[in-house]
């Protein structure tokens, strides 16, 4: 049974049915954004988010269109809104970079560099082109000269940017589990 075939049962009242949707939406949802490089924490807030979304609309609204298809748009919608909550936590992180620039290099912590640097060979295999938008940032290049360099809208550079942060921070962090 598909997810239409559900949403049409559960709309008319069928609670196996509304049970069944609200579970394979959340196989699916997960499935979305583990492909992006998100930790299974913020994953899970993700995930819920969407759903507690999708379960307090789905039964006001009629579904016009087509539900599969409107479930996919409020789970992309809940990444975006993560992206864009991750970006304005990663402010304060940059002060903090930059505060910690008039360190020497010796102050590093070398194997979190040592990490860092295997992440970052580990997203270039993943994904070169989010590996690539790091690199440019890294390098000094404005946004703008990024968009205009790769040819890509503003949007598509904070996405991609974004999906490469989580995909950094969540290897970190599995780095943090193997050297603990």
């Amino acid at each position: 049974m598909d997810l239409d075939d559900l949403y049409h049962r559960a709309f008319q009242g069928d609670k196996a049915a509304e049970e069944q949707l609200f579970q394979m939406l959340t196989v699916m949802f997960k499935m979305f954004i583990r492909r992006r490089g998100v930790g299974n924490e913020d994953l899970e807030d993700i995930v819920q988010s969407a759903l507690a979304k999708i379960a307090l609309s789905y039964r006001r609204d009629g579904m016009k269109t087509n539900f599969a298809a409107w479930a996919q748009t409020v789970i992309k919608s809940q990444f975006i809104d993560f992206c864009r909550s991750e970006s304005s936590r990663n402010r304060g992180l940059i002060e903090l970079a930059a505060h910690n620039r008039n360190q020497s290099r010796s102050e590093y912590d070398p194997t979190l560099i040592t990490r860092l640097k295997d992440c970052l060979r580990k997203l270039h295999v993943v994904n070169p082109f989010h590996a690539r938008i790091v690199n440019l940032h890294h390098l000094g290049y404005t946004a703008n000269e990024v968009c205009a360099q790769l040819k890509i809208t503003a949007n598509n550079r904070r996405v991609a940017l974004c999906r490469a942060r989580a995909m950094l921070r969540a290897c970190l962090k599995e780095g943090d589990r193997h050297h603990e």
